[in-house]
C-alpha cells in the first residue's frame, strides 16, 4: 500500500490545512512528516496480517473476508 492509503483526506484535520499544505503534499516523505506532526490526519484502523497491513479504515466486507473463515 503506498502512502496515499494512510493519508485520511476527509478527516477534520486535513480540511483545517491550508491549500498550500494540502498541495505540498505530493511525496512520500512530505506525507510521512505531515503524518508524524498530525497523528490525527492517519486513517485507522489499520489491520496487519503478520508484517504486511491488509486494510485501511472502515471496510465491512474487507473485515468480513478477513475474520471469517
Amino acid at each position: 500500500m503506498g502512502w496515499e492509503s494512510f493519508l485520511n483526506k476527509k478527516s477534520s484535520t486535513w480540511r483545517g490545512l491550508d491549500a498550500k499544505t494540502q498541495a505540498s503534499i505530493t511525496t512520500e516523505k512530505a506525507a510521512i512528516k505531515l503524518m508524524v506532526e498530525n497523528t490525527s490526519i492517519i486513517k485507522r484502523p489499520l489491520i496487519e496480517k503478520g508484517d504486511t497491513v491488509v486494510t485501511v479504515g472502515f471496510n465491512e466486507s474487507a473485515y468480513e473476508k478477513l475474520f471469517t473463515k
